[in-house]
């Protein structure tokens, strides 16, 4: 069995035809045949073909002379030419990265956020890096210099100036949203041209999601803010620094200090004490008030100076705030580490990170250049837009609104393509309330620069257009067409947020906030209903808990249902941080329904979302009530939560509930309070803002004590609201989509349904993949692999730790594999956290598989059911021999890795290529002998000491685990350095360095280390031993001239090809010429 995924054909021939053109002994017979191979693998796809017409374009090659059907008159044309050896280089990297970008074979480790500190290999990548990013850089370049112009109107002044300085910031963070658009979207979901930003984008490529809380965009505000408050002027790092939502940090603090055992104390410092955390925040914010970061450096060195040397555990920290936003830091480093950590996952647990577009909002207004973005961009386009590629500012109201409605003529009435139908809809339901506001609003009636509005309107018509031509291609041409229409939408939904940067959707209502409004109108009548609207769902249930400890100061108690969302319950989350308030426990929905509960507080989700559970039953809440509300009063209340985030909070079960218990709720009984998460359906699979609704029926009165629960929501929600945009995004969909998100909401459920039935199959115990059970209604389905685990390790106790490890290992792996299964039967899947996609996705919850379907059509989902039925069919009949063979240690081996999952995130792309045309069980195979690789490096790169070398280690990994496969570890040590000595010294001066490394890796697969070793040295353009002469003193000790110093390189080159490197040395030896070994010796591997 092969050991990786085989490189492809066309790469190898790639390789070859760069190896011939080097080679000036290559004739031009051979050059010529090379070439008709590599076209007829270009012309069977029409994306590398679109490569090839494109170079074929700059090298002056009239179209009529490419036809498909025939390469060798091609070829022959560009013999012709004679521009074989001048450009075919080009083509080489041209054709290699147009591969990698549409199979996704590429690494993501080379996806940097900056240029690479080697120009050679920024060379080799620079092709595919500008393919993916350059499409997204070129559109913010442009919004940049929309900015630079409205400011020069602004400098003039005029009529338009005020409400340009008013749209200006509006478009800045537009410009990091745009950049950002696309960046934690897995490649393995991908199809077709992909445009990416290198902002935000992951290293490792994990499955995250548009709306996450990030990490670049956060660490550059964070890296800005200390830079222009010259903050930390310490000889190393002391303290460390994070965002945090106002308010939140003393609450999250104390309970982080609770979970660790230390005790937290606000001010009043004591140095006797220990094992202490002092909230410092008053101190912290005078200082900053008084002298920004110099201020700050001096309290934080004053008091680092008086617990110097002393044998004492005390913390520091609290919040600084800059305007409306905050900071915390802790210190010092590195005892402060484990506070920091463990309130950053609390800050996520209890929805505390501030939303990612107020962060954006922060590093505008803290007044970050945006132009600085561009610089450290890896591909290179000119800094400046030309002028006449300038955007058009041009245009009034009248043309806006003409533009609006030839788009909306251009949206079909009638679609069968029920994906591309709801999105019609939804753009023509947008479009029409914008127009509506446009036409409203003497604001833009104002404006003669309406240009850049003007021109979005007409790309969502595009976008359009491209949506039809797509639905009619794929009627006559089967393929992954969802994705390439979810691809035009969210392109479109692009250009509508850039239009919401210009318009006011709600100028015509006096109300403090349309949007609570708008939410509070669509829930269910009552004269008992308060409505709140905050930044996520999670920061609902904070606020609503915070909300109960005002009205239950005595440590109350909640009652979850079991198999409630994890996060409430885990103590790493939101568990953990209730519990320094509250007792909290969990019930059956059985026991729920039979018996009264010591508890004031319940929490419920309507329908429960915790993969893990192997039957998920809706919960019946009029049941559970009937039970639980016996004996209550206004005096002891029930508080019933209710989480619709797997639904709506329109659902018909809480209008029952409120038909059912009118009463209760009016005698103040019942305390009902609905919350959901306005991430998940209410954008219909679009997926760009995260926010949070709450809805309170009760009947608390004015002198009652309990209004304290209501008033504490009014002004939790007043400083939690969303951003602007966010705020505008669902304003505008609750009002034109309200309708349509029912619809859609209905078809996912029904396509869950629809697949449900379909695996059935997998419902019997036996089966290596189970399929879990489900009531309607429930927008997931789970995915099992304990009968597999059961099978493979009979001998382990499944309440054991090394059990449920192994097991989630499995399922995690399993996640990779049944994604390269899919991708290889065309069925197209992505891996994101979270629910509420347009289409398939996987997402791992610990020993479960959580499987959400999208807008798929029934035959998409009858291939899927299909594969998943026959790759369960064909693991059952291979499980006899892989227990009884010898592989059982082998997955022992990985199943109980400490580094798997890191491990499989990192090389997910590689993993699934390989898996497609691979069993399970020999991927796992795989996965053993790369993790055996993997330890090896691991322990040669933590004895490397230079920090230089540690870089190029890491850089090119791949090259080392490769040669690992047909060699020993001394002599990849040997390799290694042979490797990184070239490279410091020549790769950088070769065109052609990562190609010459990836031939490297070929040619050792099949050669002698020795061999490998000569074949380096043979190579023309690496030269690593012959420095630049005016260079060399300082590594050469040479007697001679700068002419006799060539001709002895040159007769160094031809001895190399026939001799060993030690051979090579003795002869340069007698020439008078010595290459010092002090810097490979500085860098030698401790044994």
């Amino acid at each position: 069995m092969e050991r990786t995924a085989p490189i492809s054909n066309l790469t190898q021939k790639l390789y070859g035809l760069s190896e011939a053109l080097q080679h000036s002994e290559s004739n031009a017979e051979k050059v010529a045949h090379i070439v008709v191979e590599v076209l007829e693998i270009v012309a069977k796809d029409a994306n590398l073909w679109k490569s090839f017409k494109s170079w074929a374009k700059q090298n002056k090659i009239k179209p009529a002379d490419l036809d498909r059907s025939d390469v060798k008159k091609i070829v022959s044309i560009l013999q012709e030419k004679g521009i074989f050896n001048l450009h075919f280089e080009a083509l080489t990297r041209d054709l290699s990265a147009a591969e990698q970008l549409h199979s996704g074979s590429l690494s993501t480790s080379h996806l940097l956020c900056s240029r690479p500190s080697h120009e050679a290999y920024a060379d080799f990548e620079m092709e595919f890096m500008r393919r993916v990013f350059s499409k997204n850089e070129k559109k913010v370049r442009k919004i940049l210099a929309i900015i630079d112009q409205y400011q020069a109107i602004i400098n003039i002044g005029g009529s338009e100036a005020k409400l340009l300085e008013r749209l200006i910031p509006n478009l800045q963070v537009f410009a990091l949203q745009y950049l950002a658009k696309t960046s934690k979207a897995p490649i393995l979901e991908q199809r077709g041209p992909i445009h990416r930003s290198f902002l935000e984008y992951h290293i490792n490529n994990q499955a995250y999601y548009f709306r996450h809380d990030s990490g670049m965009i956060t660490q550059l505000l964070l890296n800005f803010f200390k830079e222009k408050y010259t903050l930390n002027n310490h000889e190393q790092e002391c303290f460390a620094l994070e965002v945090i939502k106002p308010g939140c940090f003393p609450s999250i603090c104390s309970a982080a200090c609770q979970i660790l055992g230390i005790a937290y104390k606000v001010e009043n410092i004591s140095f006797r004490n220990d094992n202490i955390f002092f909230d410092i925040s008053g101190q912290l914010q005078q200082a900053f008030e008084e002298g920004k970061g110099e201020k700050l450096d001096l309290l934080i060195k004053d008091i680092m100076g008086q617990i110097s040397g002393e044998k004492i555990n005390l913390i520091f920290g609290g919040v600084i705030k800059d305007g409306e936003h905050e900071y915390m830091m802790v210190f010092p480093l590195p005892q402060a580490e484990k506070v920091m950590w463990k309130i950053i996952e609390l800050r996520g647990g209890v929805g505390a990170v501030p939303e990612i577009s107020q962060v954006r909002h922060q590093l505008v207004e803290l007044g970050y250049p945006l132009d600085k973005l561009l610089i450290a961009s890896p591909i290179e386009l000119e800094q400046k837009i030309s002028l006449d590629s300038l955007p058009f500012i041009i245009g009034n109201v009248n043309a806006a609104l003409s533009a609006i409605n030839h788009a909306l003529s251009a949206i079909p009435n009638q679609c069968n393509n029920q994906a591309a139908a709801i999105y019609y809809q939804m753009f023509r339901n947008a479009l029409s309330k914008i127009n509506e506001c446009m036409s409203q609003d003497p604001t833009l009636a104002e404006m003669e620069n309406l240009g850049p509005l003007i021109k979005a309107i007409k790309n969502i018509e595009k976008r359009i257009t491209s949506i039809r031509q797509i639905d009619t291609i794929r009627q006559m041409e089967p393929g992954p067409q969802l994705h390439e229409i979810l691809q035009e939408v969210n392109l479109a939904t692009e250009e509508l947020l850039l239009i919401l940067c210009f318009v006011n959707l709600a100028q015509n209502t006096s109300r403090a906030s349309p949007l609570r409004d708008t939410i509070d109108a669509a829930a269910f009548p009552s004269p008992f209903k308060k409505s709140y609207v905050c930044s996520s769902g999670m920061s609902s249930y904070k606020h609503v808990v915070e909300g109960l400890k005002a009205i239950n100061p005595d440590n109350f108690m909640i009652g979850f249902l079991e198999g409630s969302y994890y996060e409430l319950i885990s103590e790493q989350d939101f568990g953990g941080y209730i519990h320094q308030f509250c007792r909290s426990g969990d019930a059956s929905i059985q026991e729920m329904c039979e018996k009264k509960l010591p508890c004031d507080v319940l929490s419920v989700d309507l329908y429960p979302n915790f993969a893990p559970l192997e039957e998920v039953k809706k919960t019946p809440l009029v049941d559970i009530l009937n039970v639980q509300l016996q004996d209550r009063t206004v005096n002891n209340p029930l508080t019933f939560i209710v989480d619709t985030s797997t639904t709506m909070f329109w659902d018909n079960d809480i209008e029952s509930v409120l038909k059912e218990f009118s009463k209760e709720i009016e005698n103040g009984a019942l305390n009902l309070v609905v919350i959901n998460s306005l991430a998940k359906f209410a954008m219909c699979g679009l997926d760009k803002y995260t926010g949070g609704t709450v809805h309170v029926y009760n009947n608390f009165g004015k002198t009652s004590p309990k209004t304290a629960f209501n008033q504490h929501l009014i002004e939790a929600a007043a400083h939690d609201f969303p951003s602007a945009e966010a705020e505008k995004f669902f304003y505008l969909f609750f009002q034109s989509n309200a309708s349509l998100i029912k619809v859609y909401l209905a078809l996912i459920n029904s396509n869950t349904d629809t697949l449900y039935k379909a695996l059935v199959p997998l419902q019997e115990s036996t089966c290596c993949i189970h399929l879990g059970k489900r009531d309607n209604g429930v927008p997931m389905l789970g995915l099992y692999f304990t009968y597999l685990m059961n099978a493979l390790f009979p001998e382990l106790d499944t309440n054991s730790e090394v059990y449920q490890s192994h097991l989630i290992n499995l399922t995690l792996f399993m996640q990779y594999f049944l994604t390269a299964k899919s991708l290889q039967a065309n069925i197209p899947i992505s891996l994101r956290i979270s629910f509420g996609f347009a289409s398939l996705n996987f997402s791992e919850c610990a020993t479960a598989l959580r499987l959400t379907v999208g807008l798929e059509n029934d035959e998409i989902l009858t291939t899927f059911a299909n594969l998943l039925i026959q790759e369960n069919l064909k693991m059952s009949q291979d499980l006899q021999s892989i227990v009884t063979g010898g592989l059982k240690n082998n997955l022992s081996y990985v199943l109980g890795h400490p580094d798997l999952k890191e491990w499989l995130q990192n090389n997910q792309v590689e993993l699934v290529d390989f898996s497609k045309d691979h069993s399970y069980d020999h991927a796992l195979e795989h996965i053993y002998q790369e993790l055996q690789f993997y330890d090896i490096l691991k322990s040669l790169k933590s004895n490397i000491k230079t920090k230089e070398v540690e870089i190029f280690f890491s850089k090119n990994s791949r090259l080392w685990m490769q040669f690992l496969k047909d060699h020993n570890s001394k002599e990849l040590k040997s390799f290694f350095f042979k490797a990184y000595y070239t490279d410091c010294y020549e790769f950088k001066h070769s065109p052609d360095a990562e190609l010459l490394k990836a031939q490297i890796i070929v040619f050792a697969k099949i050669h002698s280390f020795d061999e490998v070793q000569q074949w380096i040295f043979n190579i023309d353009d690496l030269e690593f031993m012959f420095l630049d002469y005016d260079t060399k003193v300082n590594e050469i000790s040479f007697p001679h001239s700068q002419k006799d110093y060539e001709l002895i390189k040159a007769e160094a080159k031809e001895y190399a090809k026939t001799h060993s490197f030690a051979e090579l040395q003795k002869f340069l030896e007698e020439r008078g010429l010595t290459l010092k070994r002090h810097n490979l010796e500085s860098a030698t591997v401790a044994k």
